[in-house]
């Protein structure tokens, strides 16, 4: 049963780590175990889903990666993350949208919104506009395209009029990188 706790606790930490971490700008570890105190003061409610999300994490369904990777994803899109969210075939969809194959279908979209808006190349999606944020920034907002293309070329494009960034898309923009580095740290640091 101890070896459930700190499961469970494992579960807690990464929750409330990336909720720190989004929602409160602090510069802590994902992954970072909290003290059991903090999960043991916690309602039945979030003891059963930690249960259930670690559960799921036993049988193969994800990994602790994978839990992570969803929460920052879902933070894309929404300023709070519920844990109802949290369930197995979100989790495996949000991972589906995180792959190669993602990736080279989200590169065919691009090249299908160039034909209608003719720009010159793949840099011109990253600069910020009028409006305080870039054409991939509201691509991937509106769903057409997954946040992995952000997350593959962030190092290979320079985002132009950074200056006039929103503060939507600033903070987009951490936590792609937030979920780049979480994405490329491997499984045996987790």
């Amino acid at each position: 049963m101890n070896d459930m706790k700190g499961s469970t606790l494992k579960v807690f930490s990464i929750i409330k780590n990336t909720q720190d971490i989004v929602e409160k700008n602090k510069n802590i570890d994902t992954y970072k175990l909290r003290h059991s105190i903090w999960y043991d003061r916690q309602p039945k409610y979030i003891k059963n889903q930690c249960y259930g999300i670690f559960n799921d994490i036993e049988n193969g369904c994800f990994s602790y990666k994978d839990l992570t990777n969803a929460i920052y994803s879902i933070y894309l899109y929404k300023k709070k993350v519920n844990l109802n969210e949290l369930k197995s075939k979100s989790i495996n969809t949000i991972k589906e949208t995180l792959t190669k194959e993602q990736f080279i279908h989200d590169k065919k979209v691009l090249l299908e919104v160039n034909k209608e808006i003719k720009l010159k190349g793949i840099q011109d999606y990253f600069k910020i506009k009028e409006g305080g944020n870039s054409l991939v920034y509201e691509l991937i907002q509106s769903k057409c395209i997954s946040p992995i293309l952000f997350v593959k070329l962030l190092n290979e494009v320079t985002i132009e009029n950074i200056d006039s960034e929103s503060p939507e898309h600033r903070k987009f923009r951490r936590i792609i990188e937030i979920l780049k580095n979480n994405m490329t740290r491997s499984q045996e640091e987790n």
